[in-house]
């Protein structure tokens, strides 16, 4: 599967890559990582949460740097799977 086939299922669509919107999800990112550690402490469940919400945000940036957004419904699962195809994976083949 490749982003064509993201593309004929409707999941993302391609946009001018946007600096200002990437650094805003990194910064993002960075402020959800931060909130994430200082929540720890207190209630574990929520800083996962939290730090789930970073890295969907760090997906994001990758897919606005590229120069995509994602559509639909499940943006989220779409997010992952762009960053899957896009970013190479150390010790996995893929590299």
């Amino acid at each position: 599967m490749g982003l064509s086939e993201l593309e004929r299922e409707g999941l993302v669509r391609q946009v001018p890559a946007d600096p200002g919107g990437c650094d805003h999800a990194l910064e993002r990112a960075g402020h959800d990582l931060r909130t994430a550690r200082c929540v720890q402490g207190i209630d574990l469940d929520w800083a996962l949460a939290i730090a789930h919400d970073a890295g969907l945000q760090a997906c994001l940036a990758v897919m606005l740097h590229q120069g995509y957004r994602p559509r639909g419904f499940d943006r989220h699962r779409t997010a992952i799977r762009f960053v899957r195809l896009v970013v190479p994976m150390r010790g996995t083949g893929r590299d």
